[in-house]
């Protein structure tokens, strides 16, 4: 299903290591996006998520756990396309 989304600044999009269940457009908004290094714990920030941009489709396609956390900087509208829809895909 196609749903419209609103977050607030600092809420969590998506966190890394969930289970993926749907990709996000952005609409309008800032993300901010942080990969954790388990290993050392070591953090490296990525560039921003802004308008018109598709994330979570990594996890989503290859139905692997989420490989980043994405966090909104400003008020962001999303449109999510979940699982309902999706995993028409087929791993290769």
């Amino acid at each position: 299903m196609l749903q419209p989304i609103q977050q607030a600044p600092e809420d969590v999009v998506i966190r890394q290591g969930d289970i993926s269940s749907s990709i996000f457009f952005c609409l309008k908004g800032r993300l901010t996006v942080q990969i954790v290094n388990h290993f050392n714990d070591d953090v490296e920030i990525l560039p921003e998520i802004n308008q018109y941009k598709i994330f979570g489709e990594i996890a989503y396609v290859l139905r692997t756990p989420r490989t980043a956390t994405i966090t909104c900087l400003d008020y962001v509208s999303l449109m999510q396309l979940s699982s309902a829809e999706g995993y028409q895909f087929e791993k290769v």
